[in-house]
């Protein structure tokens, strides 16, 4: 059997096929590097470099701007005065990639590096969430300004990963619907979100490294887009998109690395063989197209052991003859 990073690699370049569905639990080596603060550290509430404050929600073990707390921009015409940015020069990237890689042989495992707000996250992340829509409108000249000097900033940022990490994989998250639908349209996006998701994606791909991107909810209006942009990859695409659709019109166009319900696998009292079920459920609608990497991200331990097994079982025997 080949190692977990040459069939992830295969799985990436489309250009040989896999021998097994890998999960992304053991096909990746994922790193948040320590020396970037876009959370508190410790999963408590606190604010980050930005100064925004994040509240910890433990039962889903994650963070959420706290709308209780008084936001960094309290008007977006006047941003300037309020954000300030980090001083990514003055890191010491070298000395944290070798504390976070210790240990790590890059022979068995793609290395992923998470990145945490995307440009738009960023944005309503400073402003409120609902006053980032607003702005779209009544300070569309402004929303750009910011848009673009977090970008820059984003940008530097993978610079200094590429240098420092030499990764496999960049996952940048940027979510664009809720469950139900889209957070704007179309043309919305195109306007206000793509040019900046554009310096990301080539960002990255000029540190030699895929785009694996990430948005919760039902986004895939948008798959036409971030392929044009260059996106290589898609982190979710849970069932509240049409995934069977989906795989219908790309086919082995698009890397998957997610596919299961995540409500569903992190519920308690789930019985076993509707773990199982919907494990293979993912593997039979994604693992055809040969670009899939299955993601059993429960947040019950129970749960996430019953569907790791049901991946080794049935994952790994996927494209046995």
């Amino acid at each position: 059997m080949i190692s977990e990073r040459e069939n992830a690699l295969r799985i990436y370049s489309g250009k040989e096929s896999p021998e097994y569905i890998p999960t992304s639990m053991s096909c990746y080596k994922t790193v948040m590097p320590s020396c970037m603060y876009e959370r508190p550290a410790g999963f408590k509430d606190g604010y980050d470099w930005f100064g925004v404050y994040w509240a910890w929600d433990e039962k889903t073990k994650g963070y959420t701007a706290d709308p209780r707390k008084a936001y960094v921009v309290p008007d977006i015409a006047h941003w300037k005065d309020t954000v300030k940015f980090p001083d990514l020069g003055s890191i010491d990237w070298d000395a944290a990639a070798k504390k976070d890689l210790e240990g790590f042989d890059k022979n068995s495992k793609l290395l992923r590096i998470f990145l945490e707000s995307g440009p738009f996250e960023r944005l309503h992340s400073l402003t409120g969430f609902e006053e980032a829509f607003i702005s779209m409108y009544e300070e569309p000249e402004a929303f750009h300004e910011l848009m673009e000097a977090i970008t820059d900033f984003r940008v530097e940022e993978i610079r200094h990963i590429g240098k420092a990490y030499h990764p496999d994989v960049i996952l940048n998250m940027d979510d664009l619907a809720s469950a139900t639908a889209p957070f704007f349209s179309l043309e919305m996006y195109r306007e206000f979100i793509k040019p900046y998701e554009k310096r990301i994606a080539d960002a990255i791909h000029e540190n030699g490294a895929y785009f694996l991107y990430h948005s919760c909810g039902r986004m895939q209006c948008f798959i036409d887009d971030l392929l044009e942009i260059g996106v290589d990859a898609f982190n979710a695409l849970t069932p509240c998109n049409d995934q069977e659709e989906i795989m219908k019109k790309y086919g082995s166009r698009i890397v998957v690395d997610g596919g299961m319900d995540s409500i569903l696998i992190s519920t308690e009292g789930v019985s076993e063989e509707e773990l199982r079920c919907e494990m293979r459920r993912a593997c039979d609608i994604f693992g055809p197209y040969q670009r899939f990497i299955v993601h059993p991200a429960a947040l019950i331990p129970r749960n996430r052991e019953i569907l790791l097994d049901e991946a080794e079982n049935y994952g790994h025997q996927f494209y046995c003859t």
